[in-house]
């Protein structure tokens, strides 16, 4: 019995994706009608994109003979079924990201829009890009192909918060203060604003309590007083036009000093009840009666050594001018 002869390669029979061995051994695919000659009417696509075209029975090249890329096997892949129904599907509405599932059931990247009539879509499958149309069909008006997009899959977006509803005044007296309102009442009954002076009292951990701020590395109490350059809100207190801390680490420090000119300050020492003004100390009660009669008297012994002279609205002390509104700024630090 005569053994039967090897089956012929037949190109018309393939589907667009079936592999294809040439006779070197590289594995192509085919690629459906090349349009461009009867001659060699089949297109096959290689790893690198690029494309040849063949015979209906796979020769590279009728006049050569025998080549290295004719196709010498059909190899038909174990493809999945295809879905029978495609959804409408508008690639105009997708987001670069999105993600498209094939008629093959693969999944693929939206990529964007690209400079085409007929195909205007990107998508990816790994490192491949394929375009198609706005219904997402691989072949335009062709029949249905392994690469027609068939879903669109948008990703998960956050959940829209519930509208709140109206809280009515009972609701509202009832209803346990949030960590960032309690923060901002405390600061406010602190009673620290700007141009306050302060001093850092203690470290606490980032967000503290209703702060909405951290710690900046490094900063540790070190009895320096600062200056409150801003109350801003729950994000804290800014001293020195610097970081912000939260009230609770600092400690107001009520300022003992008045200036009263480029030469002179004065100063109260609360633990023995003086004022010491330029270079002359006196007490407390001598600047209290001195301000009581301020109106009645043209000069007044402050220590026994040194007389206040006295005009309607400053005072002079050895030779330097004092107006009454510093003195009383003097007292009320006493």
């Amino acid at each position: 019995m005569e053994k039967q002869a090897k089956p012929k390669i037949d190109l018309s029979n393939c589907k667009n994706g079936d592999v294809l061995i040439l006779r070197d051994g590289t594995e192509v695919r085919y690629n459906g009608l090349s349009g461009y000659t009867q001659k060699y009417p089949h297109s096959v696509l290689w790893p690198n994109d690029s494309e040849t075209t063949h015979t209906s029975d796979g020769r590279f090249y009728i006049e050569k003979g025998i080549d290295d890329w004719d196709v010498v096997e059909i190899v038909k892949p174990n493809k999945p079924k295809m879905k029978k129904k495609q959804t409408k599907i508008d690639l105009r509405k997708c987001s670069p990201g999105d993600k498209l599932i094939l008629r093959n059931d693969t999944e693929a990247v939206y990529k964007g829009r690209r400079d085409s009539t007929d195909y205007p879509h990107h998508f990816a499958i790994n490192d491949r890009l394929v375009s198609c149309t706005h219904t997402g069909q691989y072949y335009m008006g062709g029949t249905p192909d392994h690469w027609d997009v068939v879903e669109v899959v948008k990703p998960n977006k956050p959940k829209m918060k519930k509208k709140q509803e109206k809280i009515i005044p009972e609701a509202v007296e009832n209803k346990k203060p949030t960590a960032r309102q309690a923060y901002l009442d405390g600061q406010e009954a602190s009673g620290i604003k700007t141009g306050d002076t302060v001093e850092i009292t203690h470290v606490c951990p980032d967000f503290c309590g209703g702060w909405d701020n951290s710690w900046p590395a490094g900063v540790e109490p070190n009895g320096k007083k600062r200056k409150v350059t801003s109350v801003d809100g729950a994000a804290g207190i800014e001293l020195d036009h610097d970081y912000s801390y939260p009230y609770f680490c600092l400690k107001l420090v009520k300022d003992n000093t008045v200036k009263i000119n480029d030469k002179w300050t004065a100063a109260v020492n609360k633990e023995n009840a003086t004022i010491t003004v330029g270079c002359q100390t006196f007490t407390k009660e001598a600047l209290s009666e001195f301000l009581q009669h301020v109106d009645a008297i043209a000069s007044f012994d402050l220590n026994g050594s040194v007389k206040a002279k006295v005009n309607i609205d400053f005072v002079t002390i050895r030779g330097e001018t004092i107006s009454i509104e510093t003195l009383r700024k003097i007292q009320a630090l006493t």
